[in-house]
Parts: structure tokens; sequence; C-alpha cells
């Protein structure tokens, strides 16, 4: 009878969680966010794995910052990451990369990261 009572239990659970908002899912990571975006720069996305993205803000030739998309940010990064409220992906996380004699420019494209709502 024990395991009968914690398998309901859990999958009550299984079916709250089920039923929050972060069961929706985006298509794209691009969608979850948005950067202001000099006019000489540009973004660049990779896609090392299927679960997540990483976009690079290019100005000059040079990364400036990036931004992960997914749902394991690294805790290790400096930078900001963002809670989306969506299954996938989770987490946007933006960072400025070091750029000598321009390093307030990167800085200032890191912070310009924002969550993008529907």
């Amino acid at each position: 009878m024990k395991f009968a009572r914690n398998s309901l239990l859990l999958t009550a659970a299984v079916v709250a969680f089920g039923c929050t908002a972060a069961s929706s899912t985006l298509k794209s990571g691009r969608d979850a966010f948005v950067i202001e975006l000099p006019s000489d720069c540009r973004l660049e996305t990779r896609s090392p794995v299927e679960d997540f993205e990483i976009f690079t803000a290019i100005c000059s030739q040079q990364a400036y910052a990036r931004v992960y998309v997914g749902n394991f940010p690294d805790r290790g990064v400096r930078g900001r990451t963002l809670r989306t409220g969506y299954a996938w992906p989770s987490y946007v996380q933006a960072w400025s990369l070091p750029v000598p004699g321009d390093q307030a420019r990167a800085d200032q494209i890191a912070r310009s990261v924002r969550l993008r709502r529907p």
C-alpha cells in the first residue's frame, strides 16, 4: 500500500508540474531575448548540440559579447542569467568578452540583453 501511495503522489506532482506555464517551449533560442546591437555589429549563432544555442555579437570582426540560451547556464560565468519561464529555454545568460580599448562597448552590448515577452 505504501508503494501505491508514493506512486500516486509522484503522479500528482508530475501532473501539477506539467500544467505550469513553464511547460511551453520556443522553436528558436533567438525568440527568447532581444539585444541592442550597434549598426556595425551582427549576431552569429552556433548550436554545438541540440539543447542549447550560443549567440555571439561580432563588431568589426571581433567578438564582443555572448548569449547562451538553454536549460543549464554556466554558474561560473560572470554576467547576467535570466529565467525565461519556458520549459525550453529556461535561461538566457549574457556576458561581455575582453575587448581591449573598447570594453565599455562590449559591456553595454551584454547589458542590453532582455527577455522577449510573448
